[in-house]
């Protein structure tokens, strides 16, 4: 059976970069370079100094494995539904989840116009906040259309 992209990734890095990759992938929410560093596993396996885990995530960075989420200074776990190409990042204010959405199209389309005023720009990064589907209450039109 053929290596998925992720796998082929994920063979690129050392057992230690792994298991950060893993902490990161489990998480409910995103992760700080020192929520790692805290983590009594990570500890466990060796990872004792902030350099260390910085080197692991860059390394995931790097290879397109997990995302940085700027105006949070944290790091998630990239989707498995796009491959390469930018995303959108959407906050949810009420739970902190961070759901990783693929937009090629809409990057191609920013970069596009960005570069007309900003020639210089050297990366894209799309964040939003707002309430997530499972924290959004109904509204009433939905809960009296289901009801009848």
């Amino acid at each position: 059976m053929p290596e998925t992209p992720k796998e082929s990734k994920l063979a690129e890095v050392s057992p230690k970069t792994r298991k950060v990759f893993d902490f990161i992938e489990s998480s409910k929410s995103p992760l700080g370079a020192y929520d790692l560093l805290n983590d009594q596993n990570l500890r466990a396996i060796g990872f004792k100094a902030p350099t260390q885990i910085y080197r692991a995530l860059k390394q995931l960075l790097e290879l397109q494995l997990i995302h940085r989420v700027e105006s949070l200074n944290a790091f998630v776990a990239c989707c498995t539904e796009h491959e390469k190409g930018p995303s959108i990042l959407a906050i949810c204010d009420s739970c902190g989840q961070v759901q990783d959405i693929p937009a090629e199209d809409i990057a191609a389309q920013v970069t596009k116009e960005v570069v007309k005023k900003f020639p210089g720009l050297k990366e894209l990064n799309i964040e939003l906040k707002g309430v997530c589907e499972e924290c959004t209450p109904e509204s009433p039109e939905v809960r009296t259309a289901t009801a009848s």
